[in-house]
Order: structure tokens, then C-alpha cells, then sequence
């Protein structure tokens, strides 16, 4: 069958029902359909090769040891290794610990104690951290304030 050259060609060739429109099973729409799984393999091919070449780099870890981590000294990496807590929640509590030093060190009349965090139930201020969180991570903290704990080792 030889291909229509002009709408009213093709209104007589095909079951469309406008002259000039086209029809899934068309013959004319074949080699479009075609070009257009082409077209669409091509740029899904690209993409991938674009994501393949891209470097995933991983986010620091940090083993959890027999020693208790202080959230008052703590990095993020620190913080995040914990079981629960990861990257997201770790940068909350430095962001708060660091909103809180930035207050407490405007405050005059403050002790030279600097400590965010006195006690576990302190962490219960921070956005996504309840109760229940705070009870978890308990066992792997420490608040210690380590200008006293190095007093106390001499």
C-alpha cells in the first residue's frame, strides 16, 4: 500500500474519521509510533549513563565503641552512628546544641558551664526526638562535662 500524499489521500485510505487525522492503526502512524520508542530508548538510555557516571559518595561512618558519646561534643558522624538517630536527626541535635550555645553565650550572668544537654529528657527539645527516642539512645550517651572529667583524672 502506497502512502497517502495528501489529507484528502489519506482520509480515503485510512478509517480515520477527519480527513488529516490519524488513527492508531493507521499505517501512516506506524513508522511515527517507531521513531517515537526510539526517540524514548535513546533519552532513557542517556539518562542512565548520565547516572551511572555521577559519584555516589558515602556518608561517613563511625563505629559505636565501649566509650559513651557526649551530645555536647559530639559530631554529626558520632551522632548518627547511633541506632535510630542517622544523618538527618544527628544535624538536628548539633544545629539546636549550637542555637543553644550561640543564646547561652549572650546570657552574662551564665556559669562558665556551657552544657546544652544535662540529661537525656534535654534531647526531648529537639524536633523528632520523644520519649521514646530519648529512652534509646540513653544507654549510648553521656553527659559528662569533660572540663570536670579531666579535673577529676589528675
Amino acid at each position: 500500500m502506497s502512502r497517502p500524499t495528501s489529507p484528502a489521500d489519506h482520509a480515503s485510505t485510512c478509517s480515520a474519521t477527519k480527513a488529516g487525522e490519524k488513527s492508531a492503526d493507521c499505517p501512516c502512524a506506524r513508522p511515527l509510533r517507531l521513531l517515537a520508542i526510539v526517540l524514548l530508548a535513546v533519552v532513557v538510555i542517556a539518562a542512565v549513563r548520565q547516572l551511572s557516571r555521577q559519584k555516589i559518595e558515602p556518608l561517613p561512618t563511625v563505629e559505636i565503641t565501649a566509650h559513651k558519646i557526649n551530645p555536647n561534643t559530639a559530631d554529626w558522624p558520632e551522632l548518627a552512628a547511633m541506632p535510630g538517630i542517622g544523618e538527618v536527626m544527628a544535624k538536628r541535635i548539633i544545629a539546636y546544641r549550637q542555637a543553644r550555645q550561640r543564646e547561652m553565650a549572650h546570657l552574662a550572668d551564665q556559669p562558665a558551664d556551657h552544657r546544652v544537654f544535662r540529661c537525656v529528657n534535654d534531647l526531648e527539645q529537639i524536633s523528632g526526638i520523644g520519649p521514646k527516642k530519648a529512652a534509646t539512645m540513653a544507654e549510648y550517651l553521656t553527659f559528662d562535662d569533660p572540663t570536670t572529667a579531666a579535673d577529676s583524672d589528675e
